[in-house]
């Protein structure tokens, strides 16, 4: 197994969720309240993590008889994200009506006697801010506050009283996710949805460069658009903007925003280039693939099945003639892109 990296987010299909009974809707949330396991877990690695959270939901469903997961997300000490009831959906874990109708619920996989490691306090603010930014609202509780408890521990709670502040020289949690459009029942935008957040997002798709148009309806050029450009960068391409893809869609417009007064920091071909081709001007086009695609070039100055292919992907999510080949309109579309990202 690689190792975990914080913040990240595991979908329920990969974890291995049992579907729930049911749902209700939370149509206005006030915030996040953050919650723990209780009983001390111990060091556990992090092989473990995705039975941890099954047991979770086990006990929710067969001996509460609850309709899923109590939690909206689950994280780990390893800085891991499980995604529960997620955006959308009420929690049954704030001990209140009040606080399940209000806020949102989070869980870190520890208890009695467990350290709160830096890894889990990178996802917990991580989380909450993926929330706030598709409108959860920005008050923030420990279980504590809803009723009497020990939740979520000492530690966890001066986390939550402090703001959530994260460890020193950590990177900074991403920017927001695209809202589940209301019109779907909270699911992640997909072909054939209207309305709702399909034009946030395809405005988003489009400020990255995609050849599509705003319309509010998630048709074949959207879903191509998504689905080319998570092919790019290594994820799934279901066409779903799911928790990942919409994680990757704000980083991406989280460095646009960074980068916007910066001026180009690669320099590209300028001649062109072609499968076949080898030398400075190929590894130019390699280079600027490798950074764009995050990491999955090799730079080797040789243009061959590998470099061609990418090509074509760069080519088909901007609209581009898809022909593999390095030309004018393809060059000019990565110094547009360069001096933005």
């Amino acid at each position: 197994m690689s190792a975990p990296v914080p913040g990240s987010i595991v979908l329920r299909s990969q974890w291995g969720a049992r579907a729930p009974k049911a749902r209700t809707s939370l149509r206005t949330a006030l915030g996040n309240t953050i919650h723990w396991e209780g009983p001390g877990l111990g060091a556990y690695g992090h092989g473990d993590c995705p039975g941890l959270v099954r047991r979770i939901q086990d006990f929710h469903m067969d001996v509460r008889g609850w309709h899923d997961i109590a939690y909206n997300s689950v994280e780990c000490r390893h800085g891991v994200i499980y995604e529960g009831r997620w955006l959308g959906t009420r929690s049954g874990a704030n001990g209140t009506n009040a606080g399940n109708a209000s806020s949102y619920a989070h869980c870190v996989l520890m208890g009695t006697g467990d350290e709160l490691t830096a890894e889990a306090m990178i996802a917990v603010r991580r989380v909450v801010d993926l929330f706030r930014g598709s409108g959860s609202g920005s008050r923030l509780w420990a279980h504590r506050d809803w009723k009497a408890t020990a939740c979520p521990g000492d530690d966890l709670t001066a986390f939550v009283r402090a703001g959530l502040p994260i460890p020193t020289s950590t990177p900074p949690p991403p920017a927001v996710l695209p809202q589940p459009p209301s019109t779907n029942q909270g699911r992640w935008p997909r072909l054939g949805d209207r309305g709702g957040s399909i034009p946030q997002l395809q405005q988003q798709l489009v400020r990255l460069g995609a050849a599509i148009r705003v319309d509010g309806v998630f048709g074949p050029r959207t879903e191509a658009a998504v689905q080319t450009l998570q092919t790019f960068f290594g994820l799934v391409p279901d066409g779903i903007v799911g928790p990942q893809t919409s994680a990757l869609i704000a980083e991406l417009l989280r460095k646009a925003d960074e980068a916007e007064d910066a001026p180009p920091s690669i320099v590209l071909p300028s001649e062109t280039i072609r499968r076949g081709d080898s030398g400075e001007q190929v590894r130019r086009w390699q280079s600027w693939l490798d950074r764009i695609s995050a990491g999955s070039i090799a730079v080797d100055g040789d243009f061959g099945p590998a470099t061609e292919r990418s090509t074509r992907q760069f080519q088909a999510f901007f609209g581009l003639d898809v022909d593999g080949i390095v030309g004018p309109q393809t060059r000019a579309v990565a110094a547009s892109l360069a001096h933005r990202l």
